[in-house]
């Protein structure tokens, strides 16, 4: 599916997120959200990031050149998830840790430096 363009960038969720994260997101981007519980095929999943300026994974997607290319020259940020240890997994803890990835990924898209880098030293542009 490819998006038309408009001064919104748009950012392709390959899973529900919390609505803390998913309601800060939808501020500044129009957002697809995948809503099935399967996760999508190879060939559906390219079908659906192409024309994205954002990508939040999961952890199992193969990220490779494959994905990207299929995004195209207007992917800017691709975020995945960063996982608690069970025990700050408490309600309050995973909305804190939604609207910082949500933060990340909006810094991304407008080409500013993460707030929360997980590994600052990675960032290069492809």
């Amino acid at each position: 599916m490819s998006h038309p363009t408009t001064a919104r960038p748009h950012v392709f969720i390959r899973r529900r997120i919390l609505d803390a994260g998913l309601r800060l997101l939808d501020t500044e981007a129009d957002v697809d959200v995948w809503e099935d519980a399967l996760p999508p095929s190879c060939t559906h999943l390219l079908q659906r990031v192409a024309g994205v300026h954002g990508l939040r994974a999961l952890l199992v997607d193969r990220v490779n050149d494959e994905l990207l290319d299929a995004a195209g020259p207007g992917l800017r940020v691709v975020s995945d998830p960063v996982l608690p240890h069970v025990g700050s997994a408490t309600q309050r803890t995973r909305a804190r840790m939604a609207e910082k990835a949500a933060r990340n990924l909006l810094a991304g898209l407008r080409g500013e430096p993460l707030p929360c880098p997980v590994n600052p030293e990675v960032r290069t542009a492809r």
